[in-house]
């Protein structure tokens, strides 16, 4: 099924108690289930189901023959109540493919940022957005290990000069030791969850990394079949006094 064919508005939980933030990450395989159907819908539940206020979402398709030329970020926006903003990052002939991300309350800062290439790999990128005092770096990564480990770097680099405190979170295609430009600065992965539907097994690939200034809760895979990833839930809860970061707190590299 196609979503948004019935014209459904799904209602969205979001969970913020007590000074605790849900964020998450799905990467949605433009809403093609491990079951091979296409259903926007059905994505849009699974959104909701987690319960997160901010969410980094990859391979969304937009006006591709593929996916019935839906706009799938808008049929998601539409779907869940939730701001959702669009960074293309391939075009494919009237449509085009990338990432989004998307929030309640809506988002107030956006910028787009390439990644680096060394040849002709598919356009990555990164969306540095801030919303409600967090500097959040969403991205979706190349699948070629040297081209992601060039890109990570590149991630750390943003993550050092953002403003704190840093989350980065999205499919980064990378093994966790892969990380370590970002572990460096003091950013945690949590405990190692499966994210990806491998065959016979749950590897991950997709992580939210949070910043100094910043405590991982609760870390966990949502059970889901509207793509060949789970989402990626967490919890987080500043470590600031009273929630206020320090604008002096920046990543830093550990000594030499």
């Amino acid at each position: 099924m196609q979503g948004g064919s019935n014209g459904t508005v799904l209602t969205v939980r979001c969970i913020r108690v007590g000074g605790m933030l849900r964020v998450a990450t799905f990467n949605l395989h433009a809403c093609v289930g491990d079951d091979g159907v296409l259903d926007v819908e059905r994505a849009a539940r699974d959104i909701g189901r987690t319960g997160a206020s901010f969410l980094a979402l990859q391979e969304l398709d937009r006006g591709l023959v593929r996916s019935g030329r839906i706009d799938q970020p808008a049929e998601i926006a539409r779907l869940t109540g939730h701001d959702v903003r669009f960074f293309p990052t391939l075009g494919r002939g009237r449509g085009d493919y990338g990432f989004a991300v998307a929030a309640t309350p809506a988002i107030s800062e956006e910028t787009f940022v390439e990644l680096p290439r060394p040849g002709d790999e598919e356009p990555r990128g990164a969306a540095v957005v801030v919303w409600r005092q967090i500097t959040l770096i969403a991205t979706h990564l190349a699948w070629q290990r040297q081209v992601a480990a060039l890109q990570v770097q590149a991630l750390a680099d943003l993550a050092a000069t953002a403003t704190p405190p840093v989350v980065v979170l999205g499919d980064l295609n990378l093994r966790r030791a892969s990380l370590a430009p970002l572990l460096r600065l003091g950013f945690h992965a949590g405990r190692r969850v499966g994210t990806y539907k491998s065959p016979g097994v749950r590897s991950q690939i997709d992580y939210i990394l949070a910043g100094p200034g910043l405590q991982l809760r609760g870390l966990w895979a949502q059970e889901s079949r509207a793509s060949d990833h789970l989402p990626l839930v967490a919890d987080l809860r500043s470590s600031f006094p009273e929630g206020r970061p320090d604008p002096n707190l920046r990543p830093q590299p550990p000594p030499d």
